[in-house]
């Protein structure tokens, strides 16, 4: 089962009429707080990247972003499942070249008809989401049920979409939350220092 979701994904896509893409967004200013890691990112101005945002009502405009990948090939593929709250009426917008969801939001199998390079941050989907409360509000990332790899989200090599990598939490666990939502004053962006790294997660203990 490791890689018969994937397999399944691109074997179809192989067959499709080539989509127009959504678009490839800058590469965010996002240090790497670890290896192959996915997270959901508020891109600011100066296109720096905060694990949370301060909003009093409106749309709020996030980025899911897989950082740190270790295959220097770049991206062809990926999966998670992005379950947020109904009330934040969340629309995604996936990125890339041709980007196909093989399965049903909130659950995602994207596969592209080229990979994203290879890049220290690399944008995989836009998401709106309406704001309509100040109520403070968290963002989870989650495995998808049947996973191509147990127990974890994944990614596809640039080089060859047979070949897996788990995805680790920019959190650092499942159980914490990857954005906030109104959860306080805003934290230094994410960084590669070790102490800025530590004093985000401490945030969540």
């Amino acid at each position: 089962m490791r890689k018969l979701l994937f397999a399944v994904a691109f074997a179809a896509l192989a067959v499709l009429s080539l989509a127009p893409a959504a678009g490839l967004a800058q590469t965010p200013n996002i240090g790497v707080p670890g290896d192959d890691n996915l997270g959901i990112y508020f891109i600011d101005t100066e296109n720096t990247g905060w694990a949370n945002h301060n909003i009093a009502a409106g749309v709020l405009t996030v980025s899911l972003v897989a950082t740190g990948l270790t295959d220097m090939t770049g991206l062809s593929g990926w999966e998670c499942r992005m379950d947020f709250p109904a009330a934040l009426f969340p629309a995604v917008t996936l990125l890339g070249d041709g980007p196909i969801n093989f399965a049903n939001a909130p659950d995602y199998v994207v596969g592209l008809n080229s990979p994203f390079p290879h890049s220290n941050a690399i944008v995989l989907a836009s998401i709106n989401l309406f704001i309509t409360s100040q109520d403070p509000t968290f963002l989870y990332l989650n495995v998808k049920p049947l996973p191509s790899i147990p127990d974890a989200m994944a990614y596809a090599s640039g080089a060859d979409f047979n070949i897996l990598f788990p995805f680790n939490w920019s959190s650092g666990d499942e159980a914490v939350p990857v954005f906030g939502i109104n959860t306080g004053p805003l934290d230094p962006p994410i960084a590669t220092d070790e102490a800025t790294w530590g004093s985000l997660k401490s945030l969540y203990r």
